[in-house]
Parts: structure tokens; sequence; C-alpha cells
């Protein structure tokens, strides 16, 4: 009868019935749920954080590009954009007016531009220095610019270019390094469409600071009519960027503009191609995170699965009596897949509180990198402060995925025990029970060390299928810290050694003055009699070698182009104890010392249509501030590691770059690399030698206090220290919960163990030592896994040339992560320290039942 009145009960109401069940031992298993659901709180909120942040970059970079860059389209030469880098000014839009003219009748607003290259040269007196800056020009039509660009509402002093005017328009970040005001002159030297070299006085008419840092850094401004006339441009311009109504960056419709231009024997660009460059950056940035967030669900998706496990097991009885008074095996199934997606809704709505909470901290206060990122391009158009965006419905999506991951896993652990009959099942266990086993160790062992050891290894394998869910959740976490330790120091140990070989060196000695005006590049402020300065150094116990170096701005004349570059002239025998020159040359041979030779980087070398064997010449200026052009021979070409190194440097020997920068016995700077590591007490030492020996003004610092590369590498840092505690986080819930739930499941085995005189704190002990053993297992393997990735992909490498190259970032574009023994042991250490502390809690309320509460469950 009562068979038949509950099959008839769960036939009329199933799911109503179900989910009752469900509920009611959600609320029976009270702790079990709030841990597993917290862990799945936590890799929702974490989703749903990370998300926002990358969206909200990848947005903000695009709105930037787009309006005060790209535009939403661009009218070009044909074949302009592939050579946008050298600013040519041979390929052009010829019909201007007429272009125009068809855009306006069109109703499309359009604006014109020429961009060019050139130097800005300031001079003392109104300025605090002399100097010159490399640097990219627009020419803009002051009437017609607002219409697509949003330049104009970001003048913070002074006012905007006169049409008709000898105005210039700088950023305040230039600014101020310059030391320039409102109506100070300045010069323009450049080349004319034809390649004669021309010169612009201007003066200063504003400046102006918008949120994309890029265009802040690289940019000025000026009158178009004033550039087309000194260019000798004819009415042509490079580029004719449109506005199209559009919302987000890559939605417009480009049909009207083909409709109403036409574009024989010119390019129309749309914003997938202006903004391919971010757009590389994000989706390379967006994969990375990618993987991360889904070893995060899996570790996730291991704890949902171990609980149903263990629920199961523990209720191997219950479900026996559910079969036995007729229950389907479908309908079982339903109940526990309601109690895993209950569980899996607690998660995924704290999940969505948390994810919320620090989205709006995000939306509301940002995180400010500025301080580490404000030199640096890494390729977003941001200000440096990272902001949130809310995206709901991704967050549902991730919300219903987790609930509907949840009671699909649920399924796993039935299967086995619905193919056991319905007497097994109400047996519960077998009929040598625990309890006597544990009777004849404790006999043979006592409660000795050894003995609760053997005790707590035996259970491991006696609930194998628990130990390996376990096991696979420590393992994740410890593999992933691995990884990301690997991939993460091999981009700090990149960063490093790039800095040191072609940016600040661990060490560096300058005179103190071209460190106040490095931007304006004041070479004639030099550390005199550099080869006695060497020598000095190198008597130093901690000096393990130095670099003299003439550094050469420099404009590379080929053709009618002026494409700019960068020289180190080197001592030839100093540098290769100093770096391995040999491994980045790719073809040719190093230069010869007291030659014109020089060897390129292969970018540099493909931006001017150069191989081993040509000449190229270089405009510069000397240390009395005179110009001055030089040719060299190209005996080799280099592929330097880093994109904007290698699109920019060449190396010839010191010498002749002293004679042609009229240098005498001088170095612009000399580099140091320590035998210990510890660049400050060595910068300490030089300052001190250079106090007793002279020469005057030389000053020496670490690397950490000057450029941005120690602020990136301490960001990094704090991200993986993060990224770690998150993760040890997920998977010490997978253990507490296990804990939990074997203390539960063996709580007549617990007042057994009591009543046979094992104290409070052995059985403790007992549950650490079994969370021990599991903690290790998964370590091992974990470990083990993500040591052996690493090791192959720093064999391999991983190629993230679409994200380096679109940075100015002294980053190598292939990335070889590197592992230590060290940092694999402590990863080790610390992963078993936090899976075995994590039963702490649990073990401690299995200590407290006394045997005869614990023997009458």
């Amino acid at each position: 009868m009562a068979d038949g009145t509950i099959n008839r009960t769960t036939a009329a109401t199933p799911r109503r019935f179900f989910a009752a069940l469900a509920l009611k031992n959600l609320l029976r298993y009270k702790r079990r749920t709030v841990v597993t659901a917290s862990a799945i709180a936590i890799g929702l909120g974490v989703f749903i954080w990370v998300d926002s942040m990358l969206q909200s970059l990848a947005v903000e970079s695009n709105l930037n590009l787009m309006h005060f860059e790209t535009g939403s389209a661009r009218i070009t030469g044909e074949s302009y954009w592939d050579e946008r880098d050298d600013y040519p000014l041979d390929i052009t839009v010829e019909n201007t007016d007429e272009v125009l003219a068809q855009l306006d009748a069109a109703g499309i607003a359009g604006a014109p531009r020429i961009d060019f290259s050139g130097e800005l040269l300031v001079h003392y007196d109104p300025f605090p220095e002399d100097g010159s800056v490399r640097m990219s020009f627009a020419a803009i039509d002051p009437e017609r610019d607002p219409e697509v660009f949003r330049l104009f509402e970001h003048i913070v002093e002074g006012s905007r270019p006169e049409p008709h005017g000898d105005d210039i328009l700088l950023s305040t970040w230039l600014a101020e390094r310059l030391g320039a005001e409102v109506g100070y002159p300045v010069t323009v030297l450049t080349r004319t469409r034809d390649g004669f070299h021309q010169i612009l006085d201007l003066e200063v008419a504003g400046f102006y600071e918008t949120p994309n840092p890029q265009l802040d850094r690289s940019t000025a401004f000026m009158p178009l009519e004033l550039a087309g006339e000194y260019l000798e441009m004819e009415g042509a311009v490079t580029g004719i960027t449109l506005s199209l109504d559009e919302t987000l960056p890559g939605t417009a419709d480009l049909a009207p503009v083909r409709a109403a231009v036409d574009l024989q024997g010119l390019d129309l660009l749309g914003f997938d191609t202006l903004g391919a460059e971010v757009a590389g950056v994000v989706e390379t940035q967006r994969k990375v995170s990618t993987a991360v967030l889904l070893l995060v669900a899996l570790i996730a998706l291991v704890g949902i699965t171990n609980t149903m496990l263990m629920a199961v097991m523990e209720r191997r009885r219950e479900i026996g009596m559910m079969r036995a008074m007729g229950f389907r095996d479908r309908e079982i199934r339903g109940v526990f897949a309601y109690e895993a997606a209950g569980i899996a809704l607690l998660g995924a709505a704290g999940g969505l509180a948390l994810g919320s909470l620090l989205v709006w901290h995000l939306e509301t206060y940002g995180i400010d990198v500025r301080a580490v990122l404000q030199d640096a391009d890494i390729g977003y158009r941001t200000l440096g402060i990272i902001r949130g965006v809310w995206r709901p419905a991704v967050m549902t999506a991730a919300a219903v995925a987790a609930v509907t991951v949840a009671a699909l896993a649920s399924r796993i652990p039935l299967r086995r025990m619905l193919a056991e009959t319905i007497p097994d099942c109400l047996r519960g266990q077998k009929a040598d029970s625990p309890e006597g086993r544990f009777a004849e160790v404790m006999s043979r062992s006592g409660t000795c060390a050894s003995g609760l050891s053997a005790i707590a290894l035996r259970n491991v394998f006696r609930h194998t299928r628990r130990t390996v869910l376990s096991s696979i959740a420590v393992a994740v976490a410890a593999m992933t810290l691995i990884l990301l330790h690997g991939l993460f120091g091999g981009v700090a140990a990149d960063l490093r050694e790039n800095t040191f070989n072609y940016a600040e060196g661990e060490v560096r000695i300058r005179h103190e003055s071209f460190d106040r005006y490095e931007y304006m590049n004041p070479i004639h402020y030099v550390v005199e009699d550099y080869r006695r300065v060497v020598e000095r150094v190198q008597e130093l116990d901690e000096v393990k070698a130095v670099s003299p170096r003439v550094t050469i701005p420099a404009g590379a004349i080929r053709a009618e182009r002026q494409i700019g570059a960068r020289g180190l002239g080197v001592d030839l025998e100093l540098e290769r104890e100093y770096q391995d020159l040999e491994r980045i040359v790719a073809a040719g041979r190093m230069p010869n010392p007291h030659t014109t030779e020089a060897l390129l980087g292969v970018r540099l070398a493909e931006r001017l249509g150069v191989e081993v064997g040509d000449e190229v010449t270089f405009l510069t200026k000397t240390r009395t501030r005179r110009s001055n052009a030089f040719t060299v021979d190209v005996v080799g070409l280099a592929r330097f590691p880093a994109a904007e190194i290698d699109r920019s440097t060449f190396i010839m020997p010191i010498e002749s770059a002293g004679r042609f920068l009229r240098m005498d016995d001088a170095a612009v700077e000399v580099l140091l690399k320590s035998e210990s590591g510890d660049s400050r007490a060595l910068a300490s030492a030089v300052n001190a030698m250079l106090a007793e020996h002279g020469p005057a003004g030389a000053h020496a610092a670490s690397w950490k206090d000057v450029g941005f590369a120690y602020g990136l590498t301490s960001f990094v840092d704090v991200y993986l220290r993060l990224v770690s505690t998150i993760f040890l986080a997920l998977a010490a819930t997978v253990i507490i919960n296990t804990t939990m739930m074997t203390v539960r499941e063996r709580t007549t085995e617990i007042g057994t163990l009591a009543a046979l005189g094992m104290r409070g704190r052995e059985i403790v002990r007992l549950f650490l030592t079994e969370a021990f053993y599991i903690g290790l297992a998964g370590t091992i393997l974990g470990v083990l896994l993500g040591t052996a990735l690493t090791i192959v992909t720093g064999w391999t490498g991983l190629d993230f040339s679409a994200r380096m190259d679109a940075a100015d970032l002294n980053v190598s574009s292939i990335i070889y992560p590197v592992i230590t023994l060290r940092t694999a042991l402590a990863v080790a250490a610390f992963t078993v320290l936090v899976s075995s502390l994590a039963s702490l809690f649990p073990a401690s309320g299995a200590a407290r039942l006394t045997p005869v509460e614990a023997l009458r469950e």
C-alpha cells in the first residue's frame, strides 16, 4: 500500500516531490551545502570580475582608438595602410575636395589629415634645455576635425590651432617633459613629399590631455593648410577619416560610403582593419584569461562531483530504500540532480552577488596601475585605470552554465550505485566493518604516529573515488600555479634580460642632467673619459660585465623617406662579455671595431628595404647640437627579441659612433651587470667610486629605480599571488568538504576509536594525516604535469606576437616559460600545507564528539 501511495504521488507531482526532497536534503547537510556552494561562488565571482575587466579594457581601448586615432573608417591611397609605420607622403588621396564633396552630399562626416613624422626641436630660453624629440604629427582641418574626432573636447589649456595659423597643439604629457608653456616657439624638422628637408617654425597654441595615452605620448597637431604648403602636398592628404552612425567600433555599415564615393585608386578601410592591432592584444589576453578561468571552473566541477559522490556513498541505504519503495532509476537521478542544481543555484546566487560587488567596485573606483604603466605602451588605449563594465547576459549565462553542469555532474557517482542490487544497497556496508579493522590496527600499533598513519592511509585507499576527485582538485590547482609561475617567470626573465641588454641595464651610469631631460635626447650631457670609468668599475668585485654606449637618435634616409631609428654604439669586445651577440645575428656577421659597419634589426631592414651588403644613411644630432649625416655598411641583420627594439635598433662600433656624434672620449652611458643581483648595492658602490674619482656629474642608478620594467615585474608578481590565492582557496573548499563529509560518514567509526582510547587531538591528527596524503598525491601529480608542460613550452616557446607587436614593451614576441626547482618545491610545499590545513576545521568538529553521541548515529 505504501509503495502504491508513493508511486501515485510521484507520478502525479514528480517534480514538486523531487524538489521538496532535494530541498530537505540540502537543509539536512547545511555545512556541506555551504562549502560546495562557496566553491562555485568563488569561481563564478572571479569569472565575472575578470570578464568585466577584460571587456572594459576592450571597449575603452576601441572607443579611444575610434574617437582619437582612427574614426569609424578611413579612405586612403592604395596600399597606404601596409606602409603606415613609415608615414609615406607619396601614397595619398589626391582629389581631396572632390571626395569631401561626395561625402557631404551623402551626409557623411569626413576629416582630412596629413600624417607625417619628424623631429620636434626646442631651444634653451625659453625652454629649460636644448633638445629634440622624434615623434609623429597630424595636420588637421580645425573646422572639419571636430565632426569626426573628440580631440578639441580635451584641450586643457590654451586654444585649438587656427585654420590659417602657424600653431601647434601638444599633449600635457609631452609639455611636462619639455617644460613647454603656451606661446613657446618650437621647430619641426621633417621631409617634404619629394624627400627634401623642411623646417616649420611654430608656436604652442595649447595643450590637450585625452584618455588615449598612446596618442598623448606620440602625436602633435597643426593646421592642415600650413602643413600642406610646407610639405608640398598640393592639396593631397594621407587620409580622410569618417564618422559613421555606430555606437560601438566595428558596427558601421560601409555600403553607404562605397555608394557615395568614387573609390577608384583608393582604399576604404573599416575599423576591423584600423583597430586590428588592439584587437590582437585583446584576443591574446582573452585566450590566456579564458584558460585560467576554465581551470577555475574545473576545480569547482570537481568539487561538485566529489560532493555528490560522497552524498551517494553516505546515503547508500537511503538509495536502496527508495529503490525498494518503487523509485525508478531516472527518478533517483532526478532527486540528486535537483540537489546538485540547488547547491549550484545557491553558489550561482553567491557568485552573482560576489561578482556584482567586485564589478561595482571596479566601476566606481577602478584599479589604478598608472604608477606602473604611466610611461609604458601595453597595447591598450587606456589611461592605466582598470574599470569594470556590467555584462548581465554573460553573468546570467555563467550562472545557468554552473547550475546545468552541476546537475549533470550528479549523474556520474550514481551510475555505479544504481548498478548494485537492492539488498547490497540496504546492507550499507560490507560485513567486515571498519570498526573491526580499526580495532585490529589499534591493537597492533596503539595510538602512536605510525598507527595513525596506517589508519589514514587505509582510509585514503578505502574511498578511492573520493580520494581521486579530491586529489584532482589539488592537482589542477598545483598544475595551474606551476604553469602561471612558469609563464610569468618567463615574462619577468625576458623583460629583465631585455632591459639589462637594450634599455636601462641592471645599473646605469649617466650624467645626472641627462636623466632629468632624457625625453629631449640631451646627448651633450655625457660621461666623460668613459674608458677610465670602465677600468675603475671593473675593479669592483660585484661587477660582472660592463658596456659603455653611445646612443644615437637618428632618422634613416632611404629614397624620399626618413624612418626613425635608434643606434647603439658599443665596444664590441666588452659587449660580447656583456651579452651573447652572436645569438641574435640572423644573417651576415657582427661589425668589426673601428669601421663604419652596422648590424640592423630585421624589421628595421625590412622597413628600409635593405639587405646585407647595402648602405644606409642616418641623419642625427651631434654632441654640439649640430646636424650630421653618416653612412654605414650593412654587414649583418639581427633578430632582436622584442618587436619594438627590432623595428628601430642598429648596432655599430662605439669608436665610429663617437666620431659621428663628436663625442671625443665620452659616452652617453655605461651599463653594468652585477654578480649577485643586488643592483642597488652595486649602484651605491659605484656612486661612492664616482664621488671619489669622478667624472663630475656622473651618477649610477639601479634598474629598480629608473624606467618601468621593475614596476611592471612587481605588478606581475602581485597578480600571480592573487591568482594563486584564488586557486588554492578553491582547492581548499574541496578538501574541507571532503573531510567534513568523511567525518559525518564515519561518525560511528569515530565513536569506536574514541571508545578504544583515541584522544581528541589524535582524531584531529588522523584526519589531518588523511588530508595530507590526499593533498600530497594531488600536489605531486599537479607539480609533475605542470613542470612537464612548462619544460615543453620552455623548449618550443609561446608565440605572443599579436600581443607584443602592438605594445611598446621590452618583452619578446615569443615567451619561453621557466621553472626552477626552488619554485616547484615552494609551490608543492604551499599546496600541501593549504590542503592539509583545510581539514582542520571539520576534524576539530569530529574530535569534539563524545563516544556515546558518535555511537548513537
